[in-house]
């Protein structure tokens, strides 16, 4: 599906608008006056821009739909594509393959605009774009390879097929944080210890099974990784707020920082997750349930 839109300005404003938000009223021409012009980059203009929806798993079928519908609308006359993600993740390989066309052969400019969500595969794809427009409430990251068997659902995947898995995965966001001025080697350091958070800090699978294999208790498991991951959490963020400061050179710059009632808005779909994620855990302390 494409949607078209007749728009000369920043594609920030663009993706907002076409988001269904009400206009404001407009300025007065006292007001219009004195704001001074700005200069807005040619890479980032269009008078035309299409909307493209990503919805649902990414697979081979989704791939090649996305870059028919983005050659479409370039030959219609579209100056630059939004991508509408809001996807759960999907196929490693396809995703690989729409990452490289997005890159280095797409006809046009492509941003990416995370309503409502772009989690895993559809995060990876988003960094692959121009940039990345969320919505108020949008949520995208938690990109990692996953095992799924018929009838048994997620397995943990051994340590050398996991690897095997993550080089191209790690290749393919690292490449997109270089084009976007991150240092590379804080990049991929971050990408390799969140997947080590990922297994500590519960709910974890590999938790699971070796509770299951050790006859121990899932919930004392559970509260086991609880200190040492919050610990990493902290010293992981730590040092990358450090570094950065050290290093501003090698980082981009920063994007204003929002007011606190505009943060919990933004929070809006985030923080009712964490209140039940602290609510099932209190109750399985509590002993009022158990983790089966």
């Amino acid at each position: 599906m494409i949607r078209w839109a007749n728009i000369r300005v920043l594609f920030a404003a663009a993706a907002l608008a076409l988001a269904g938000s009400p206009a404001p009223a407009g300025p007065s021409r006292e007001q219009e006056a004195a704001i001074p012009a700005v200069a807005v980059p040619a890479w980032r203009q269009a008078s035309r821009v299409a909307i493209v929806t990503v919805h649902g798993e990414i697979d081979a079928v989704t791939r090649a739909s996305t870059e028919r519908r983005i050659a479409a609308a370039a030959s219609n006359g579209a100056g630059a594509v939004v991508l509408e993600l809001d996807t759960p993740g999907g196929d490693m390989y396809a995703t690989l393959e729409l990452c490289l066309y997005l890159k280095d052969r797409a006809p046009v400019p492509v941003w990416a605009w995370v309503h409502t969500k772009a989690y895993s595969a559809g995060a990876i794809i988003a960094l692959a774009c121009r940039g990345i427009l969320v919505s108020p409430g949008g949520a995208f990251g938690d990109a990692a390879p996953i095992s799924v068997i018929p009838g048994l659902g997620l397995q943990p995947m051994p340590v050398a097929e996991r690897a095997k898995m993550e080089a191209p995965v790690l290749s393919e966001v690292v490449d997109s944080a270089r084009r976007r001025g991150y240092d590379e080697n804080l990049a991929l350091g971050s990408l390799a210890t969140a997947g080590t958070l990922g297994i500590l800090i519960p709910p974890s699978i590999t938790m699971v099974v070796y509770a299951v294999a050790a006859d121990a208790s899932i919930i004392r498991i559970f509260l086991a990784g609880f200190i040492p991951g919050a610990i990493l959490m902290v010293l992981f963020s730590g040092y990358i707020a450090w570094w950065s400061w050290r290093h501003p050179d090698r980082v981009p710059a920063a994007d204003p920082v929002p007011g606190f009632l505009e943060k919990v808005r933004r929070s809006g779909s985030l923080i009712p997750v964490t209140l039940l994620i602290a609510f099932i855990v209190w109750v399985l302390v509590a002993g009022w349930a158990t983790a089966t």
